[in-house]
């Protein structure tokens, strides 16, 4: 019996079942993208590309520094 008590302590409180999914906010999408994702979803698919552009500028491939060195 005193199994029994232990085992329903983990889920259930004295005034009956323990809500499993405690969301404070329940309008909210479960999904919902970050908050910077939105941001930048607000701006033109162009900019967005322009923006990628020049961040990936200083990357481009060098043969010898980003592969194998040369021989």
């Amino acid at each position: 019996m005193k199994a029994k008590e232990e085992n329903e302590a983990r889920w259930k409180t004295k005034s009956g079942f323990d809500n499993v999914m405690k969301r404070e906010n329940w309008n909210e999408h479960p999904k919902r993208p970050a908050q910077s994702t939105i941001e930048d979803l607000k701006d033109p698919i162009y900019l967005q590309k322009l923006r990628t552009k020049e961040k990936m500028q200083g990357f481009q491939f060098v043969i010898g520094e980003n592969g194998k060195p040369d021989f």
